[in-house]
């Protein structure tokens, strides 16, 4: 590895462990000024159409991403440890295997399992911004979740940020199988277990003749404080 490459990977002080049963984990943090083209080499991780003009920070945000993928995919014992680009820019994993892929603007994380033990797999990482998320809650929760949130032993914040976080989980987690994109209000959280870091979503609409309105995903929420000290959520759900 050059010395190029070391100065992108930034040792992480306190590692994200992950154990559900069939998953594996890999997470990185990188520091986005030091990236260079010559990564994609290095990594060997091929340059999909949609990054040619690109911003360096994309850049920076894709190598993190399809770095932690490739080693997370070698973790599983795969041969294939590339993950391909969509035409919708999904990530597109080896035959057998399912997965996601989540980053910020200085962390990166991949999960994934082999589609025989597993029927869906996704995870998200999202920054604590209290301000952005309250003001926008509307754009993502109901009035319903609200007060709901508000009844909680947690900040209000915190419990938005977790819905946020969980409804981008169940989104990857379900693209693999619908292949469309659906926005939030088609899912809602219905519980929160503070105390055992978990929470629960359902569907409010159906999605599929087999993925229908009523049911529900269980997931888990972490805290997790990145190497720049900003304070985040993972999400996580799997099954």
């Amino acid at each position: 590895m050059s010395k190029n490459t070391k100065s992108f990977l930034n040792p992480i002080e306190h590692e994200f462990t992950l154990r559900h049963p069939g998953v594996r984990c890999f997470s990185i943090s990188y520091i986005k000024e030091n990236y260079h083209d010559d990564l994609f080499i290095e990594y060997n991780i091929d340059i999909p159409q949609t990054l040619n003009n690109a911003v360096t920070k994309r850049r920076a945000e894709f190598v993190a991403g399809r770095y932690c993928a490739s080693n997370v995919l070698m973790l599983l014992g795969c041969e294939e440890t590339k993950v391909a680009v969509s035409p919708e820019r999904a990530p597109v994993w080896p035959a057998g295997v399912l997965g996601s892929i989540s980053h910020t603007d200085n962390f990166a994380i991949a999960v994934a399992g082999f589609s025989s033990k597993l029927t869906y797999i996704g995870i998200d990482i999202e920054i604590r911004q209290p301000k952005i998320f309250v003001d926008m809650a509307n754009e993502f929760t109901s009035t319903g979740e609200q007060g709901y949130f508000s009844s909680l032993p947690l900040d209000y914040d915190v419990a938005l940020l977790i819905a946020f976080s969980a409804k981008e989980s169940l989104f990857k987690a379900l693209w693999p199988t619908i292949k469309y994109f659906f926005d939030f209000s088609y899912a809602e959280i219905i519980d929160i277990n503070e105390k055992l870091g978990k929470f629960s979503l359902r569907l409010t609409k159906s999605l599929t003749r087999n993925i229908t309105a009523g049911t529900v995903f269980d997931g888990r929420y972490y805290y997790y404080q990145q190497s720049n000290h900003k304070n985040s959520i993972i999400t996580f759900i799997a099954r």
